[in-house]
């Protein structure tokens, strides 16, 4: 069968068709109609779990159509009956226990087959927590739940997979993660890439620190730091190692860049709008908190990768020019205009406009602005396989999201959030043990998971934990957010680390225990914004100033020491004094903030004066060399 001129097969025709299906489908209800939640999460479903049986294929091709049919069936019941559903007083009836199981069966098999097995398991796990309840000791006991009520919980109610993970992917994750594909297949990397080459390619340390930019560029519309790591890691590792960076550093810097974009404003890899949502906090407010931490957190990347060249001796590495820009037809300005929908989309946003219709205008002016320059080509062709790359690129998400919905389902009709928020907080836990063990929960729960996906699941969790010790609703979002995206680097299931050892042929634990040091602020500023608001921009100016100020400072003196150099190299003692010095300004506290500077101040002058004298006592060995070569010449 030819589509656009060329040959595909009937199922590549498929996939191609119902992608472009749902893209315009989802615009269309997204501007024109508005459904009940119910159907419009039951359309949407309906055409991701069709693609993803037909692009994540079995060996069996029969397999992949009975879970079509799992996935079809019950959703077209949902949206047949869904008037009379909604307004009778009885529970699920058989006929609906059956398609319930059916439409779970198939969400689960589809997460295993995008995402991995981890969030099938977890929800199996939750599945079973649910029925055996009445058998389990102590903080996991709970009354039980027949088959009957766990299938209209999960089926017919929206406090399951029709949840608010599901709802939001169907609407703002759609929309965005759809901007993002069509911006990539318009492009837009390849104007990152030469605009992080002007920016940084003449630096010392050029090529980390160009990895660095384009992953947080491209991070940030991307949706997966994975994804991240496959896409621009294929250039930017292998240029790093040309450099001379060691395997395990060029891999470990763009896992940890690459982890940082999905924490970069203004999209934040879709996780902006799920928090907006979650908090009903208004979505510019969401991003403007997010800017400082976001920022310190490359911070520390740029400091790492610029020392670590300093003290090998890397020097400026000239990054070769592609044919296209050394005969200037490609240039910075040939795609420039791939960045005014990202720009009218920024825009939009921090003026209060409607973040879904800014979306639209943004991809809008996206297509216009493709079609009418001359030197791009961009034909209708092209804006049906950017639709198409962008509805197959949200199957991933969307699953994660459906299959989140029944962890989070579980967790709310069983009261496990709140008896785990007991639990953890039983006989007066201190403030700093609470928060510590709610981190490693968060990352535990987050390990094999796409960040949205292991946000949605950790915030269920961690949320009433971080809400009875009184944190603010906002700082308790971002908090489970960051550590959730910080679990794809930490091993021993990091799997963001362990895809960009594969590029760099490297060690992949060792590679993950880099990326974490050198992601080491990420792990740390949380800390800082949950107990100083002025990190997130909140507050007065001088309330504000001063723990950007002393944070700036923590997380440089942190990567400094992790790194080992400064002016000259750093002793043992001294690194972990300038680590210790740096964790000391975590604390909300003008004492702790002193003591952290001073030990900092002290580190560093005294580094510095030890390679002032390393300079002298070398020219001094040269100025000797000199006067006995000279000697010698003279007899």
């Amino acid at each position: 069968m030819r589509i656009f001129g060329e040959t595909r097969s009937i199922r590549e025709v498929a996939i191609y068709a119902i992608s472009v299906a749902l893209a315009l489908v989802q615009l269309y209800m997204i501007r024109y109609v508005s459904f009940p939640p119910h159907v419009q999460i039951a359309i949407f479903l309906a055409f991701v779990l069709a693609i993803t049986f037909l692009v994540k294929q079995s060996r069996f091709w029969i397999i992949d159509l009975i879970l079509i049919g799992f996935s079809v069936v019950p959703l077209v019941y949902l949206m047949v009956n869904y008037t009379v559903i909604v307004t009778r007083p009885t529970m699920s009836n058989n006929t609906e226990v059956v398609l319930a199981i059916m439409l779970l069966i198939a969400v689960l098999e589809a997460s295993r087959r995008c995402i991995g097995p981890t969030i099938a398991i977890i929800s199996l796990v939750f599945l079973a927590y649910a029925f055996f309840g009445p058998y389990l000791p102590g903080l996991f006991y709970h009354r039980g739940y027949t088959p009957v009520r766990l299938a209209s919980t999960m089926y017919i109610t929206t406090n399951g997979i029709f949840g608010t993970p599901a709802r939001v992917a169907s609407t703002m994750i759609f929309t965005f993660v759809l901007f993002g594909a069509m911006l990539m297949h318009a492009g837009v990397d390849r104007f990152f890439a030469k605009l992080s080459r002007k920016v940084a390619g003449g630096l010392v340390g050029g090529p980390a620190k160009v990895a660095v930019i384009i992953s947080a560029l491209f991070g940030t519309v991307s949706g997966s730091s994975a994804a991240n790591v496959v896409t621009t890691g294929q250039l930017t590792i292998p240029m790093m190692k040309k450099a001379g960076y060691e395997p395990e550093f060029a891999g470990a810097v763009e896992a940890a860049a690459s982890t940082g974009g999905a924490l970069m404003p203004p999209i934040m890899a879709a996780g902006a709008f799920i928090i907006s949502e979650l908090t009903e906090v208004p979505y510019r407010d969401v991003v403007v908190a997010g800017v400082v931490p976001a920022l310190l957190f490359y911070l520390g990347i740029f400091v790492s990768v610029h020392f670590e060249a300093v003290k090998n001796s890397l020097g400026v590495t000239s990054i070769p020019l592609t044919e296209d820009e050394r005969s200037g037809k490609k240039g910075l300005l040939f795609d420039f205009h791939l960045i005014i929908p990202f720009l009218i989309l920024v825009v939009l946003i921090l003026n209060y406009y409607p973040v879904l219709r800014a979306a639209l205008i943004s991809i809008l002016a996206l297509v216009v602005l493709s079609v009418i320059n001359p030197a791009c080509k961009y034909g209708l062709r092209n804006v049906f396989d950017g639709l198409a790359a962008g509805a197959k690129s949200c199957i991933g998400v969307a699953t994660a999201c459906a299959c989140s919905g029944v962890i989070i389902g579980i967790i709310g009709t069983t009261g496990f959030g709140l008896k785990f928020s007991n639990f953890i907080l039983r006989d007066g836990t201190p403030f700093s043990v609470a928060i510590f063990l709610t981190m490693v929960i968060v990352i535990i729960l987050g390990m094999g998971l796409p960040g949205v996906a292991a946000y949605i699941v950790g915030i269920s969790v961690a949320g009433p934990i971080l809400t009875s010790l009184g944190v603010p609703k906002l700082s308790a979002h971002l908090f489970v957010f960051y550590f959730s995206n910080m679990a794809v680097i930490t091993p021993p299931v990091a799997i963001t680390a362990y895809a960009a050892s594969g590029i760099a042929s490297s060690d992949p634990f060792k590679t993950g225990i880099r990326a974490c040091l050198i992601a080491l602020p990420g792990f740390i500023v949380p800390y800082i914004f949950i107990q100083e608001p002025g990190l997130l921009l909140q507050g007065a100016f001088l309330d504000v100033l001063r723990p950007i100020m002393t944070a700036g400072i923590g997380v440089f003196a942190l990567s400094v020491g992790v790194v080992g150099h400064f002016a000259t190299g750093i002793r043992r003692l001294n690194r972990y004094l300038l680590v210790a010095g740096g964790l000391f300004t975590i604390a909300a506290s003008l004492v702790t903030d002193a003591i952290g500077l001073a030990i900092i101040a002290i580190t560093l002058l005294l580094n510095f004066r030890n390679s002032r004298k390393e300079v002298i006592a070398h020219g001094s060995d040269n100025h000797g060399e000199n006067s006995v070569s000279s000697t010698g010449s003279r007899r």
